[in-house]
């Protein structure tokens, strides 16, 4: 098999008490050829002192302190991505476990999926969902949450990005997009990013394994949530805040790559951005041609919803759309 160079980029910010049993399971996989490029964002506890521990016994683990505070996953991730130079690139996150052969079983497929045209690729698998304790509490991630894999085409990534961070590699000409000058306070997450990327210009694969053991401890900035259409009533406010990003980041995402869209995926965009133009009655009558929708009855009645309330001022301006959580 050929054994390329995999650089795995790793996002920590006080992760102490997690980090050693990730970087084990780093340097434990089965496919040797890895560099584990670690960015700290600030951490205020011991997360430094233990990657640097890792760093000292073995030296395909290197650590960038920047000097600057990215206060989000997203940036750190941009930051590190700009840091690689290998072919195919991995995101990490700090509080997970990866099963042994996770590399190896991934880049087989991407392998597979490889037809010499140098465009953008993008592999992701399923996680099983663990206890602090790694105990497993489900098996399927994307099964708990009711998220149907397959659904690979641009309208629906740009409504629902395919899966975790992660869980993905991505190959150097997807990464290459990726950098191209945009606002990423438009952008929601690094991985919806790359996700709307392979689907536009390259391919999708999938890994129908739980590769990952995702951690659930209360602090996550990804959760384990099935939609369902009591949440959607619960949590009206938060559907139209969920609404606004993904309009203003596709609106963003037609900005930076407006040479390389088919007309058609620039239509697609516009189905769903220019809704917020609209007066509420005109939304109503608007949302039969709208083109971009989650999956799911629930998603989809909780977007609709959504799409006549979100607040077009928001959109344009992004004020505190993309407020991160500190992690």
């Amino acid at each position: 098999m050929v054994q390329p160079q995999i650089d795995i980029l790793l996002a920590t910010r006080n992760g102490k008490a997690f980090i050693a049993e990730q970087l084990d399971s780093l340097v434990s996989q089965t496919y040797p050829n890895i560099r584990i490029i670690v960015s700290d964002d600030g951490s205020t506890d011991a997360t430094v002192d233990v990657v640097r521990q890792f760093a000292q016994r073995d030296s395909r683990i290197v650590l960038d302190c920047p000097h600057r505070r990215f206060g989000s996953a997203r940036d750190n991730f941009f930051y590190l991505a700009g840091l690689s130079i290998a072919e195919l690139v991995m995101f990490c996150d700090q509080d997970d476990v990866w099963d042994a052969d996770k590399v190896e079983a991934t880049l087989e497929k991407m392998l597979q999926m490889e037809d010499g045209s140098g465009r953008p690729r993008l592999v992701f698998s399923d996680m099983k969902i663990v206890d602090r304790d790694l105990k497993e509490i489900a098996p399927s991630f994307l099964r708990s949450i009711g998220r149907p894999v397959g659904r690979y085409e641009f309208r629906h990534v740009l409504a629902q990005s395919v899966g975790a961070g992660c869980t993905m590699m991505v190959n150097r000409s997807a990464l290459s997009l990726a950098m191209r000058n945009c606002d990423r306070s438009r952008i929601i997450m690094h991985d919806w990013w790359l996700s709307l990327i392979a689907a536009a210009f390259g391919s999708i694969g999938y890994v129908d394994r739980g590769l990952v053991q995702y951690r659930q401890h209360g602090d996550n900035v990804l959760g384990a949530v099935r939609h369902s259409f009591f949440w959607s009533a619960v949590h009206v406010e938060q559907n139209i805040r969920s609404m606004e990003r993904i309009i203003a980041q596709a609106g963003e995402f037609k900005a930076v790559f407006s040479d390389i869209l088919t007309p058609d995926q620039a239509r697609e965009i516009d189905s769903i951005t220019r809704i917020v133009e609209m007066k509420p009655l005109a939304r109503l009558f608007s949302l039969p041609c709208c083109r971009v929708w989650k999956s799911g009855l629930a998603r989809k009645i909780g977007q609709a919803i959504a799409l006549l309330m979100v607040r077009s001022d928001e959109v344009r301006s992004g004020s505190n759309l993309f407020q991160e959580k500190d992690r």
